[in-house]
């Protein structure tokens, strides 16, 4: 496979798995009380987790559904997937320069 279509794939398994795991707290935060305020670990778990809903609530106003969160979820983790696949493969394939 060449060395783009594997960035591609790479970034696209990330985005994909950015987006489940968006559905996933959407769902949890959905089934909860909300009337129970979460634990501290949970609302640490889910900024850590979920950055493309957190930056994406910083640079823009208005209504945050589940959809824009999710989608704002899997642009962030393609980028961080794509970054380190570019990272792995530099100091993979030249582990000498730094």
């Amino acid at each position: 496979m060449k060395s783009a279509t594997r960035m591609i794939v790479v970034a696209a398994v990330w985005a994909g798995v950015g987006y489940l795991i968006s559905r996933g707290w959407g769902l949890y935060w959905a089934s909860i009380d909300p009337a129970a305020p979460p634990h501290d670990m949970v609302r640490l778990l889910e900024i850590v987790t979920v950055p493309g809903a957190r930056i994406g609530s910083f640079l823009v106003d208005g209504p945050h559904g589940l959809q824009r969160a999710s989608l704002e979820n899997a642009a962030a983790f393609g980028l961080i997937g794509a970054t380190i696949h570019l990272l792995r493969r530099r100091f993979l394939t030249h582990p000498g320069s730094a």
